[in-house]
């Protein structure tokens, strides 16, 4: 799907979904899934500037195949077709190949198209939703420890289906895609051990995007 698609989708949804509003009713949630990520490259870039020329050092770390634990809730207003929402997601796990603890944590915005499929009590779900998100690395790596912090615009798209249970309690379950752009940090350490002191700049980043997930959860509305 491209770019210009993305968000054409992106906006109908988030806009259509507002139509909830005229007869809805509180909407709450709360989920649980577990997010792949196809890979995640960190780019380690160093600059250190002498008398002479600036010495500058690139180095790649990549890990495939990882996958991060997500807790997510939501609030926010539906009625039996439609639903928009503020949704928070929790995620925590181990990027392996690079030797790192992540956690990310994002808002998001979200619109839903939930209809019925002709089969009682059983609704279809699609949606999309904008936010922001920040990510953090804690490492071994003394390029990464206790330094990499960053936020970006973040978008996904869903689809699912639910099963109202009662009138007011439902299980779904949903497969979403995640997109954001490279989170980037930079920063400046200065070695006073040698004479005369020396300063590397330090850029990390950390490209995530492309993420999926399954979740299941269970919703109530009153």
């Amino acid at each position: 799907m491209n770019l210009k698609l993305r968000l054409g989708v992106l906006a109908a949804l988030l806009m259509g979904a507002n139509f909830a509003q005229a007869d809805g009713k509180i909407y709450l949630s709360a989920s649980g899934g577990t997010f792949d990520h196809d890979q995640t490259n960190v780019m380690l870039r160093s600059r250190v500037d002498t008398a002479t020329t600036p010495t500058i050092t690139t180095t790649w770390l990549a890990s495939e195949g990882d996958e991060t634990d997500l807790v997510s809730v939501a609030a926010g207003i539906a009625d039996v077709s439609a639903r928009f929402l503020f949704e928070y997601y929790h995620q925590t796990g181990e990027l392996t190949g690079i030797g790192a603890d992540y956690t990310k944590q994002s808002l998001f915005y979200s619109g839903y198209w939930t209809p019925n499929l002709y089969v009682p009590k059983l609704h279809g779900i699609l949606g999309a939703g904008i936010g922001g998100s920040q990510i953090s690395l804690e490492s071994s790596n003394s390029s990464i420890v206790n330094e990499f912090e960053d936020r970006e615009l973040q978008y996904k798209f869903t689809a699912g289906i639910e099963y109202r249970l009662l009138e007011f309690v439902t299980i779904f379950g949903t497969y979403e895609q995640h997109y954001s752009n490279n989170f980037t940090h930079s920063f400046s350490r200065t070695d006073t051990s040698v004479t005369p002191a020396t300063t590397t700049q330090w850029q990390i980043d950390v490209q995530d995007s492309d993420q999926s997930i399954v979740q299941i959860g269970l919703a109530a509305r009153f």
